[in-house]
């Protein structure tokens, strides 16, 4: 069974490379003078927890434990903010956010430093403490999750399909570290 687990990831991972390495080229293939050209980033956030506690934190991050309080939080949600607006991009990938609220959070950190993406996604599973997730300034035309294996410990991948002609699918993942239980 881990053969054969480790064999998916394995194929699974190729093929997301190859789709990058496609969008990456089809992306640079683009006029950048164009008014066409949509913008599009990544960043691991590194763990960013709201301050609500719904029993799937991480120890380091329980509120008001281990240094994480709102305090904190707040000048996380601040610094990000101002990174995310000097990346100016349309479209970010997100991974690492805990919740929705703390999705949300961003976002209204964001629309108060005038760097505004009014439409977002997240993963929904209930079984990990962290999730990808995206923002976007282009309206968001549908949202899945897409389970990699049947076992609930694995986090899933977030496909978001933006409302642009022709429609654009983006896929955002981040895998555990083997060995590592969530």
């Amino acid at each position: 069974m881990v053969k054969v687990g480790k064999r998916i990831f394995g194929i699974i991972g190729t093929i997301i490379v190859i789709i990058l390495y496609l969008i990456n080229g089809i992306i640079n293939y683009i006029d950048t003078d164009s008014k066409d050209t949509i913008k599009i980033a990544n960043w691991n956030v590194q763990n960013l927890f709201d301050t609500k506690v719904d029993g799937r934190e991480y120890k380091n991050f329980v509120p008001n434990q281990h240094n994480w309080t709102e305090h904190i939080y707040k000048k996380k949600l601040k610094n990000l903010s101002q990174v995310i607006c000097d990346l100016d991009a349309d479209v970010i990938g997100l991974e690492e956010i805990e919740s929705e609220t703390a999705l949300k959070d961003l976002q209204e950190y964001l629309k108060r430093v005038g760097c505004e993406y009014k439409y977002g996604a997240i993963t929904s599973s209930k079984n990990t403490p962290i999730h990808t997730a995206l923002i976007s300034r282009i309206k968001i035309k549908e949202k899945r999750d897409l389970k990699v294996t049947r076992s609930a410990l694995y986090r899933s991948i977030l496909e978001v399909t933006l409302n642009t002609s022709p429609p654009l699918k983006i896929f955002v993942n981040h895998w555990s570290f083997p060995g590592l239980r969530e």
